[in-house]
């Protein structure tokens, strides 16, 4: 029971929006919208709800290092 409350709160994390006034100019990158294209670099049909999946998400994270270098 613990674990589907936990499993619950990453995709309500994941999957929530904000709504807010938007500012003028071009739309920052964001995070998400970083991690989306790496994933799409990686796997066409991979999305971002893979994250519920911990070994396919560490998978598909490890192959974008590959591709685009380490994080730091």
């Amino acid at each position: 029971m613990q674990i589907a409350l936990v499993d619950d709160i990453l995709k309500k994390i994941i999957t929530a929006t904000i709504q807010k006034k938007q500012p003028l100019g071009r739309p920052r990158t964001r995070w998400k919208d970083a991690v989306k294209r790496d994933i799409q670099l990686v796997d066409a049909n991979a999305s971002v709800e893979l994250a519920l999946n911990r070994e396919r998400w560490r998978d598909l994270l490890v192959a974008a290092q590959v591709l685009q270098g380490p994080l730091s």
